[in-house]
Parts: structure tokens; sequence; C-alpha cells
């Protein structure tokens, strides 16, 4: 599992609805997420976008398959001056995806 911080340092309510969202999400649907890992998705999170964007989990909150992980690039490699590079890197392979529904945070 990974999860992003996501504004904590933040008092808008905006950063707190939004982390709420994944929280309920991702970290207390963790059952649910592993069983979708155990029946053979790759990446399991709250949020996924794959359209005009890179395939992402919007927000960052996400369940991943070991196997899988190791054969993305190391995250070292990423460019640092591109801060969406790094919430895509989970989704930069051909991956089998089980999503939450998308819930917009205003």
């Amino acid at each position: 599992m990974y999860f992003h911080t996501k504004g904590v340092s933040y008092s808008d309510d905006r950063y707190f609805r939004w982390r709420e969202i994944l929280n309920d999400g991702v970290i207390s649907a963790w059952r649910i997420h592993l069983a979708a890992i155990a029946s053979g998705a790759d990446v399991s999170g709250q949020n996924y976008l794959n359209g005009d964007y890179k395939p992402h989990f919007s927000g960052n909150f996400w369940f991943g398959h070991t196997g899988y992980i190791a054969k993305l690039r190391d995250p070292s490699a990423l460019n640092k001056r591109d801060r969406y590079e790094a919430e895509k890197w989970i989704c930069s392979q051909p991956h089998r995806v089980h999503a939450m529904p998308f819930i917009e945070p205003n």
C-alpha cells in the first residue's frame, strides 16, 4: 500500500475532504484491495483515471502487487521536476486494474 500525505500541512477544507475520500476508499477498504490483488489485479486504488492523462490514481493512494512493482523502472530515475511523473509511476507499464469509483473532492 502507498498513500500520499495529501496536504496535511494545510488547514484547507478541500484537502481534508480529499484525504477523507482517499482514506475511506483505500485505507479503510484495504480488504477489498487485497482481495483484488489476490484475484489478479496488478494495482488497486481509488480515483483511477485513464483517458486524456496517462493512467494513474488521482491522489496517489493505491495497493500494488509486488511482482508488478518489481517490473517498474527505478523510481529514483523519475524526472523530479515533474511531480506528476511520480503519481503516474505505478501505472506506467501495462497493468490489470481494480478501482473504486471516482469521487470528486469538492
